[in-house]
C-alpha cells in the first residue's frame, strides 16, 4: 500500500509530457520590420531580412513587388510622412521569392507640448502640437485622455496642484503618446531652444529624432530650398563657409549646441540658428530576478548614466518631485501596477513605463553555466542518443538559461504554461534562442540528473521525441532549482537556428 501511494505521488508531481505530445514550434523565419518615429511624427521603417544574402524589393503604392521593383538597401530606412502601404518581397540568391511583407504605416502625431505660466495663486497652461491639424484632448483628473475627453480650445487655468494628461489625435495618424504633467503653483519652465538670429533673415529649420532607448538622438537640419547649403559647428563657435558642411543628420550622445548658417548657391546668407540640443533619458527597464507565490522581485535600470529612477506602485504617474526614488530591488504582488520614469538634471525626462508585475518575465542575473550539474545531464542524455545511433546534442548556454528560468517558475506553477499565462517557448525567446521547434520536459521530485532523465525516458511519448527518428535535435538545455525540500527539473531539447 505504501509503494502504491508513493508511485501515485510521483506520477502526480512529475508533470511529464503525455504520449503523443507535439513539441511547440517556433514561427518560420520571415521578413520583418521595425518602425521608429522622429519628434515630428515621421515614421522611419527598416526592413529586416529573414536570412543573410537575400535581396528585398518593395513598393509604396500598394502594388505587388516583383524582382524589378525598387531594391531596398540594407541598413537604410523608408521615410513615411503620410499613411502608406508598404509591400515587400524577399528573394534569395537564385531569384526565388522566400518571404513577403505587407504593412500599413501611419505617421504619428507629435507629442503634446506644455507651456505653463506660473502666476500668483494659479497656473495658466497652453498646449500645442507640431502636427498641423491635430486635435488635443486632455483631462485634469488623472484619467487617460481619449477622443471623448475635453477638447483643447484655449488656455487652461488651474488654482491647485493638478495632474494634466493630454494626447494629440488626427485621422490617418497614430495617436501621440499620452503626456502627463503635474502642474504646481510657483515654478517655471525654461525654453532651451532659441534662434541665432543676429545674422540672416530667417532661422535654419531643424527637427529632433529621439533614440533614447539606444542612448542617442539625431538632429536634422532642413534648408529653406533644396539647393541651399548649410554649414554648422557643435563647439559653440560661430559658423561660416569654412565650417563643416551639413550632409546628413547629426548624432548626439550628450547635451550640445548647434550653430548653423544657410547660404544660397550664390553665396547669400539667408538663415541662421542656434539650437540647444537637450538629450532625453532612456526609458526604464524592468527585470524580474525572483518569484514566489503571489509576488515577484523586480529590479529597475536605465542606460542613461547618472540618472535617477522614480516609481509608483499605486497606478499613479511617477513624478521626480513627489515619487519614491529607486534604490534597490522591489518585491511586489503579481497584481501590482509598476510605473517608472528616468530623470537627469539638464535632460528631458524619459517616457513613463507602466507594466503589470505578473507580466514581467523572469530574468536570471546570477545564472552560472559552469555548474557541472548541467554538463552531467547533457553527457547522460548524449550517451542514450549514442546507443540509439543518433547525433550528439550541444549543451547550449542560452537554452540552459531558459531551462533555469522555467525551473524557477515551476516553483510557482507546475505546468508547461508560465505564470504569466504564456507558453514555455516564450522563455526560450526571452533568452535570445531561435528555434524551429522545442520540447520541454519537467519534474519536481528527483535528486540527480540520472534519476530525472530515466523518469523522462520511461514515458513512450517522451522517448520517441528525444531518442526517436524524425527530429533534427541539435541542442539541449538543462534547468534545476531547489526551494525548501522541493527540486524542480527542466529539460529542453530543440533544433536551434542561427
Amino acid at each position: 500500500m505504501l509503494i502504491s501511494a508513493l508511485l501515485a505521488f510521483a506520477l502526480v508531481i512529475t508533470g511529464l509530457l503525455p504520449s503523443g505530445f507535439v513539441p511547440e514550434a517556433a514561427a518560420e523565419s520571415r521578413l520583418t520590420k521595425t518602425v521608429e518615429y522622429d519628434y515630428y511624427g515621421a515614421a522611419f521603417v527598416k526592413l529586416v531580412p529573414s536570412a543573410d544574402g537575400t535581396t528585398i524589393r518593395y513598393t509604396t503604392d500598394g502594388t505587388v513587388p516583383t524582382a524589378d521593383s525598387e531594391e531596398y538597401p540594407l541598413d537604410s530606412e523608408i521615410c513615411v510622412y503620410t499613411k502608406t502601404t508598404i509591400r515587400a518581397a524577399e528573394f534569395n540568391a537564385s531569384g526565388k521569392k522566400v518571404s513577403t511583407l505587407k504593412t500599413t504605416i501611419k505617421p504619428k502625431c507629435s507629442p503634446v507640448e506644455f507651456d505653463i505660466d506660473y502666476q500668483i495663486g494659479k497656473s495658466v497652461i497652453s498646449l500645442s502640437c507640431q502636427t498641423l491639424g491635430a486635435k488635443i484632448y486632455y483631462t485634469l483628473d488623472g484619467s487617460k485622455p481619449t477622443e471623448n475627453s475635453e477638447l483643447y480650445l484655449g488656455e487652461i487655468t488651474v488654482k491647485e496642484k493638478t495632474k494634466v494628461r493630454a494626447v494629440a489625435i488626427m485621422k490617418d495618424y497614430a495617436n501621440s503618446a499620452v503626456y502627463t504633467k503635474t502642474v504646481s503653483i510657483g515654478n517655471f519652465i525654461e525654453n532651451d531652444n532659441a534662434p541665432d538670429d543676429d545674422e540672416g533673415t530667417a532661422t535654419v529649420k531643424y527637427k529632433f529624432t529621439y533614440m533614447a532607448e539606444k542612448g542617442y538622438m539625431y538632429v536634422t537640419l532642413m534648408p529653406q530650398k533644396s539647393s541651399n547649403i548649410i554649414y554648422y559647428t557643435t563647439d559653440g563657435t560661430k559658423p561660416s563657409k569654412d565650417s563643416k558642411k551639413y550632409s546628413k543628420r547629426i548624432k548626439f550622445t550628450e547635451n550640445s549646441t548647434i550653430r548653423a548658417v544657410e547660404y544660397t548657391k550664390k553665396g547669400e546668407l539667408v538663415a541662421s540658428s542656434k539650437i540647444n540640443v537637450k538629450m532625453k533619458c532612456a526609458p526604464v527597464e524592468f527585470d524580474c530576478i525572483d518569484i514566489a507565490t503571489g509576488t515577484k522581485t523586480i529590479t529597475l535600470s536605465t542606460i542613461t548614466e547618472g540618472a535617477a529612477i522614480y516609481y509608483t506602485i499605486d497606478g499613479t504617474t511617477p513624478d521626480p518631485e513627489y515619487s519614491d526614488v529607486y534604490t534597490g530591488p522591489l518585491t511586489l504582488g503579481d497584481k501590482s501596477t509598476l510605473s517608472a520614469v528616468v530623470a537627469k538634471d539638464g535632460w528631458k525626462q524619459s517616457s513613463t513605463k507602466i507594466e503589470t508585475v505578473s507580466e514581467i518575465p523572469l530574468h536570471l542575473t546570477d545564472f552560472n553555466f559552469g555548474d557541472p550539474l548541467y554538463s552531467e545531464a547533457a553527457v547522460l542524455l548524449n550517451s542514450y542518443r549514442r546507443s540509439n545511433g543518433l547525433n550528439q546534442l550541444v549543451l547550449d548556454e542560452r537554452l540552459t538559461e531558459a531551462a533555469n528560468v522555467r525551473a524557477k517558475e515551476l516553483s510557482v506553477l507546475m505546468d508547461h504554461t508560465r505564470p504569466t499565462g504564456a507558453g514555455y517557448l516564450s522563455a526560450v525567446a526571452d533568452c535570445g534562442v531561435k528555434v524551429r521547434y522545442c520540447a520541454e520536459f519537467i519534474s519536481s521530485y528527483y535528486k540527480t540528473p540520472a534519476e530525472f532523465l530515466q523518469s523522462v525516458l520511461s514515458d513512450k511519448g517522451n522517448y520517441s521525441i528525444i531518442l526517436g527518428e524524425g527530429y533534427n535535435h541539435n541542442a539541449v538545455g538543462v534547468g534545476y532549482y531547489e526551494k525548501g525540500k522541493s527540486r524542480y527539473w527542466v529539460l529542453l531539447v530543440a533544433e536551434t537556428v542561427n
